[in-house]
């Protein structure tokens, strides 16, 4: 079965990042980081970062919401006023737990080296096939150690970066740091070193409605791969604001498999106005 819901995203998601001291972004493990990079022209050698706070947010979300980390402005300050019509820019989510098993609010305890990162939806409203775990610990660890990187302190990761005069938690990274976006996703055919192919873990910017990107969370297997949890999806529209849709599942579901997909079938920027599209099905 099939129904569409249309949301006014009036509510900005709680929990967000705040920052350490005036004018710095903190990040920290099991948060979501939001990236920006584009490969050639304006802003070439500079990452936009945000952080969108900790992953246990985006657990359970009802509806859709406006997420008000990323501004519009600082796309166009640092990528050029068409930065919406560029194919060499790019974005995507990706978060860890590193090396430590986590214990979430109102989640279950998560085991070490999960991953969380998007993977863009190749027709809006239809949801990508989720990632494939790790089969165990080892095959995740690497890239688990590769976005712990992006939460490291300045001078090399986001944590404690000058804040963008936009917002209090984005900021620019120089794209050769350490520790940067640019960096730790790397240029192989792997994402973070596991989201095979790269290309699908990151999206694009030039969608006419807007681009949709899943969110899954990746925990380490028990000695056979299984599909990535569903937890939601992230839509960008046009004009630069940020969107979730949420599943009511999550973490604290008990099948490697969301039983219902909530994606984002398209942005209305006009008053804000989400199409979400909800596919029911049996697990």
């Amino acid at each position: 079965m099939k129904t569409k819901f249309i949301f006014v995203p009036l509510l900005a998601l709680a929990g967000g990042a705040v920052t350490a001291t005036a004018g710095t972004v903190t990040a920290s493990v099991d948060d979501l980081i939001l990236g920006f990079a584009n490969s050639s022209g304006t802003g070439a050698s500079t990452n936009l970062e945000i952080d969108l706070g900790s992953v246990s947010n985006f657990y359970n979300v009802s509806g859709t919401v406006q997420l008000s980390g990323l501004v519009a402005a600082d796309l166009a300050s640092t990528y050029g006023s068409n930065w919406n019509t560029l194919n060499t820019l790019t974005w995507g989510v990706a978060g860890s737990t590193g090396g430590s098993a986590q214990t979430l609010p109102n989640t279950l305890n998560i085991p070490k080296d999960t991953l969380w990162g998007t993977k863009a939806e190749s027709a809006l409203g239809v949801q990508s096939t989720p990632w494939t775990t790790g089969v165990n610990f080892n095959v995740q660890q690497l890239s688990a150690n590769k976005i712990v990187n992006l939460y490291a302190s300045v001078p090399t990761g986001l944590n404690g970066a000058t804040a963008t005069a936009n917002s209090a938690t984005a900021a620019l990274i120089n794209g050769s740091n350490l520790g940067s976006w640019n960096s730790e996703i790397g240029t192989s055919a792997a994402a973070f070193a596991f989201f095979n192919p790269s290309n699908l873990f990151t999206n694009g910017v030039t969608g006419t409605f807007g681009e949709v990107s899943d969110l899954y969370q990746v925990e380490p297997g028990t000695g056979t791969a299984n599909p990535a949890v569903y937890l939601g999806s992230f839509g960008l529209s046009p004009q630069g604001e940020l969107f979730y849709s949420g599943t009511a599942l999550g973490a604290a579901s008990s099948v490697p498999e969301p039983s219902t997909y909530a994606g984002l079938a398209g942005l209305v920027t006009l008053g804000f106005v989400a199409l979400r599209r909800r596919h029911h099905r049996q697990v």
